[in-house]
């Protein structure tokens, strides 16, 4: 039956019914419930109830097992969306390879060779803009390039146009995204920030994409704009993966700690300075490697560090130190 099917991350929890609530709480009394509703529904497939086909009944999971399900379940889908958007990417660079000029227009894909180039495409999309502009940011921007992408997304809202921006996690620690994040949403657009891994990207209209291209020269910092419909549709759909899986933000203000230091990224931060392996302490925390390695780039991007080593010699400084001696 379907409400026998565990369809782990939809909907969320937070979009739980009262109904819903007050079901699992008769539940987590031993309470059997072998009467169908659509408030069980919910739960079942929020991966908060399960049914025993032995006893004809369903029953509450423990709400810790359950909250790992629901965010392997969410890293995965998020990492199949990833895999399938470098595929592409690897396909758009195979057929670029094999053509004898760097503009593939036919196909529906064009290189730029230098981030300038990209630029100015950017921009003159952007001003022929009719529906909406996605953006996604998952390396930290200056303040400049904040102030300067305030002062155009403003002027982009005020032309009716439905604007979307991702930012990292660490850009709630950062005054600059702070004052861009509450100014934006006034106006109607929308920001949301998310941990890394995620794509940089913007999505234009239904008509183009643009996109980093991991195979050139980093610091030309190379592009691909994407036209081809059927393409323009996947990685949109990539986009929408993307901001499903972030959090939203109204440019409140928040500490360091609250959104970096967490728990158990204190946690993992104490054990790395001990010589632990990631994988080690995955198995230690009993979560997903990728779910630790998340909580490091989120590190690295705190504390300015870029390896292990760099990371390793900041927990021993005086402000690690302090981080440190706040782990239970």
């Amino acid at each position: 039956m379907d409400d026998q099917v565990n369809s782990v991350g939809s909907p969320a929890w937070s979009a739980l019914s009262e109904g819903a609530r007050a079901l699992r709480a008769r539940l987590r009394t031993g309470q059997p419930i072998t009467e169908r509703s659509a408030e069980l529904s919910e739960l079942v497939a929020a991966g908060l109830v399960r049914y025993d086909p032995h006893n004809n009944a369903h029953f509450a999971l423990d709400i810790r097992q359950a909250g790992r399900d629901h965010m392997h379940a969410v890293h995965d889908a998020m990492r199949a969306r990833i895999e399938e958007l470098e595929s592409v990417i690897q396909l758009i660079t195979d057929v670029e390879t094999g053509a004898e000029s760097t503009d593939t227009s036919d196909s529906g894909v064009r290189r730029f060779a230098h981030h300038s180039e990209v630029t100015t495409a950017v921009i003159a999309h952007a001003e022929a803009a009719a529906s909406h502009i996605y953006t996604a940011h998952p390396i930290p921007r200056t303040a400049e390039l904040v102030s300067n992408a305030l002062r155009t997304d403003l002027a982009i809202l005020q032309r009716g146009v439905s604007l979307r921006v991702i930012y990292l996690d660490s850009a709630r620690t950062r005054a600059p995204e702070q004052e861009y994040a509450a100014s934006v949403t006034q106006y109607g657009g929308q920001v949301r920030t998310a941990a890394p891994p995620f794509e940089r990207m913007v999505v234009i209209d239904d008509r183009a994409v643009f996109l980093s291209d991991p195979c050139g020269d980093a610091d030309s910092k190379p592009a691909l704009m994407v036209t081809h419909p059927s393409l323009v549709a996947i990685f949109t759909a990539v986009y929408q993966a993307q901001w499903d899986a972030a959090e939203p933000w109204m440019g409140e203000t928040q500490s360091v700690d609250d959104t970096v230091f967490t728990p158990r990224a204190r946690f993992i931060l104490q054990r790395l300075s001990t010589g632990r392996a990631p994988k080690a302490i995955a198995t230690e925390l009993e979560v997903s490697p990728s779910t630790v390695y998340g909580d490091m780039d989120r590190l690295y991007a705190a504390t300015d560090t870029k390896s292990l080593f760099t990371l390793g010699a900041w927990s021993q400084s005086p402000e690690g130190r302090k981080v440190l001696g706040s782990v239970a």
